[in-house]
C-alpha cells in the first residue's frame, strides 16, 4: 500500500480504518507512508519513498485516490457552502432541500468534505425525506 501521507487518513470509513491499521501493524499489509507511485509496469511498480526509489513485484494496482465532492457544480447552481474547510452544503435536514428551492441533496454530498459521515446505511432516509417533502409540497399547490 502506497500512502502519500504519514498515516491512514482520518476520512477513511470508520469501520475500515482500524482494520487497515491493524493489518499494517501485524504485517499482513505492507505500507509505504510518505510515498508515491512513480510508474506501473507489467509485473512491478516503482515507488518513491523517504528511503529512496523502490521497485516492487506487483500483479495489479487498485487506485484509491479518495473522493472530493464537485463543489463547483453546487456553487454554480446556487447552493451555499459553509465558509470553512468542510464546505458543507446548506440544506434542511428534515426535507433535504438545499437553500435553492426545489433542489434536494442526498447521500455523501451532505457532509461536504466530511465524506466519511454518510454512507448507504445512514443516508437511505434521505430519499424518504425528499419524497415526503415533495408529496406534502405538491399536495398543497
Amino acid at each position: 500500500m502506497v500512502i502519500r501521507g504519514d498515516a491512514i487518513g482520518e476520512r477513511v470509513k470508520y469501520w475500515v480504518r482500524p482494520d487497515i491499521i491493524n493489518r499494517i501493524k501485524e504485517g499482513s499489509i505492507t505500507a509505504y507512508f510518505n510515498s508515491e507511485l512513480l510508474e506501473i509496469k507489467t509485473s512491478e511498480v516503482i515507488i518513491k519513498t523517504p528511503e529512496g526509489i523502490k521497485t516492487l513485484p506487483n500483479d495489479y494496482v487498485v487506485a484509491l485516490t479518495g473522493y472530493k465532492p464537485h463543489f463547483e457544480l453546487l456553487e454554480q447552481v446556487g447552493v451555499a457552502l459553509s465558509n470553512d474547510n468542510i464546505k458543507r452544503p446548506v440544506y434542511n435536514e428534515q426535507s433535504m432541500e438545499s437553500n435553492v428551492k426545489g433542489l434536494y441533496l442526498a447521500g455523501v454530498i451532505c457532509g461536504g468534505m466530511e465524506t466519511h459521515k454518510w454512507f448507504i446505511e445512514n443516508s437511505r432516509i434521505h430519499a424518504k425525506r425528499i419524497a415526503d417533502h415533495l408529496d406534502t409540497t405538491l399536495k398543497y399547490k
